[in-house]
């Protein structure tokens, strides 16, 4: 399913590692259980969700009108829009983070960027991730039957054995993609870079094919379409699953950049615990190599931006946005440096949070403009 996850201990599972060698540091939590399964779900995540769920009902808050449904009828208006909001911030992210968690319990002990509502928390025990596993296993599984069941089948509809099949194949790939990224039994390719970053896009974009199924799909009216096109297709306007090609290169453009911040974030430590992460791979334990790798791809986002924005009013935002990018991530290594300098020093970790907290502000802004203009849909 969604997002940046990881794990690698010396060759070994993670999982397994996290299991036989845990320290009492990690051994309980003092946090009520709620608390827990709200921070594994990375609250200050939640816009990156929020936007990819946004994303296929662009310029179409009134996509009802199109569906045959009543013409006045917003979709925020409709139970199901915000059911489906909150089942990809809520019990998806904890399933999907939950799981990355799970796998990186050692690795995680180390890693400072921990233990606050951007980047999961730090110090929770097996028994604990267990229980928080389990209690995302069955809210996002069981809370999936009410997209299937939700809108009475009409004719011309899909009948609920398709919509059956579409989610619970859904489910199980996003699972598939989450398990193959953390844990050595399907690959562990979170530490087989650059094999993680289209990892992470499948997952990230499962929330986008989520959404235009619970938005669009359930909703539709097949007029003559075969039931693969409209799935993957809708009418045939050039899309895949409600969105066109820049959405999906502005997609991986967004998992490539957060992905190899992360992987920066984490340099010294990957290369501690023989993670062969993109940025190990390619930076070859230098981080001055790795620096450069991140810029380029930072560079290459802006002049993306460019190419596509130049010639609509509305290209400000999106642009500001990506050639704000160079500048944070410059803000972000003299953090690091800071941090390396003087590791107890709690300021330079204060500064990658607001950084963190800066992008996502600004990521509002994106959002706002792209969404309401209808960028990136056709």
């Amino acid at each position: 399913m969604t997002t940046s996850v990881n794990a690698s201990m010396d060759g070994t599972d993670g999982t397994t590692a996290a299991i036989s060698t845990l320290t009492p540091t990690l051994s309980s939590t003092t946090n009520p259980l709620w608390k827990d399964l709200l921070q594994v779900s990375r609250p200050g995540w939640w816009m990156v969700s929020v936007w990819l769920y946004l994303a296929p009902t662009g310029r179409h808050s009134d996509r009802h009108a199109t569906v045959g449904q009543d013409p006045t009828s917003s979709i925020f208006m409709t139970t199901l829009f915000w059911l489906g909001l909150l089942y990809v911030c809520l019990p998806l992210n904890m399933l999907t983070y939950g799981l990355n968690d799970y796998a990186d319990m050692d690795i995680d002990l180390d890693n400072q960027r921990k233990g606050n509502w951007f980047f999961g928390p730090k110090g929770m025990g097996p028994h604990r991730l267990e229980t928080v596993l389990r209690i995302a296993f069955a809210v996002s599984f069981v809370w999936l039957f009410a997209f299937i069941a939700a809108v009475p089948h009409q004719p011309e509809m899909l009948s609920w054995r398709i919509r059956l099949a579409m989610f619970l194949s859904w489910y199980a790939f996003g699972v598939l993609t989450n398990v193959a990224y953390n844990f050595k039994c399907l690959g562990h390719l979170s530490s087989h870079g650059p094999l993680e970053t289209p990892m992470v896009f499948l997952g990230f974009s499962l929330i986008t094919v989520f959404s235009y199924w619970v938005n669009v799909v359930l909703y539709h009216r097949s007029n003559g379409t075969g039931t693969l096109q409209l799935i993957f297709f809708g009418d045939g306007d050039h899309s895949l699953f409600g969105c066109n090609a820049s959405y999906w290169i502005h997609l991986a453009f967004l998992i490539l950049r957060t992905q190899l911040w992360t992987e920066y974030m984490d340099f010294e430590n990957d290369l501690k615990m023989r993670r062969t992460t993109t940025l190990v791979r390619f930076g070859q334990t230098s981080k001055a190599k790795a620096k450069s790798i991140v810029l380029v791809v930072l560079l290459v986002e802006t002049a993306w931006n460019y190419s596509v924005y130049r010639s609509n009013a509305e290209w400000l935002v999106p642009f500001a946005f990506a050639l704000a990018g160079p500048f944070l991530f410059w803000m972000m290594d003299e953090a690091l440096e800071r941090r390396r300098c003087n590791p107890k020093a709690g300021n330079s970790t204060k500064v990658l949070l607001t950084l963190t907290a800066l992008q996502t502000v600004g990521g509002i802004a994106l959002l706002y403009e792209t969404w309401q203009k209808g960028l990136f849909v056709n």
